[in-house]
């Protein structure tokens, strides 16, 4: 039988807390996902961030920042995520795919201790085959440090 790494619904939970804690200690936040990396291999993971506090930051030390707070999952849901990928909050992109699930699918995410599970979905350009969105803030500023959950999400 083939070993197959998963990301449970506690590792979710935990991811949560993760993101809960770095708004606390950052700012606001955008978009936050897991999703997987690719069709062809569902056990592999990405988890994607943005944020306004992120931009000026670079990639680099916002992985490294995220990283750090990710090594307190258990080693089967750290060894799903294969990366972590930061986008800019100013990115069209970013800014659509919050603006569709805020203003046209309306499912409030925060109500989702392990996220938002959602799949075979294409959303602003966003080929989604199967992930969790944990923060999908339109009104995501960067000036306070306050956690703001996802207003809403797709259903």
């Amino acid at each position: 039988m083939a070993y197959k790494t998963v990301v449970t619904a506690k590792a979710r939970e935990k991811i949560r807390e993760i993101l809960e804690k770095v708004a606390k200690e950052k700012g606001d936040i955008s978009l936050a996902m897991l999703v997987q990396t690719l069709p062809e291999v569902p056990d592999r993971w990405t988890l994607v961030v943005s944020a306004p506090w992120a931009d000026s930051k670079g990639t680099r030390p916002v992985i490294s920042y995220l990283s750090s707070h990710l090594r307190n999952l258990d080693r089967n849901s750290l060894s799903a995520i294969d990366r972590i990928s930061v986008r800019e909050s100013t990115d069209p992109a970013v800014q659509d795919f919050v603006k569709m699930l805020d203003e046209f699918l309306g499912v409030d995410v925060s109500e989702h201790e392990s996220g938002y599970h959602m799949w075979d979905s294409v959303i602003a350009g966003w080929n989604i085959q199967e992930g969790y969105i944990f923060v999908a803030d339109p009104n995501a500023n960067g000036k306070t440090a306050r956690v703001k959950h996802a207003q809403r999400a797709i259903h």
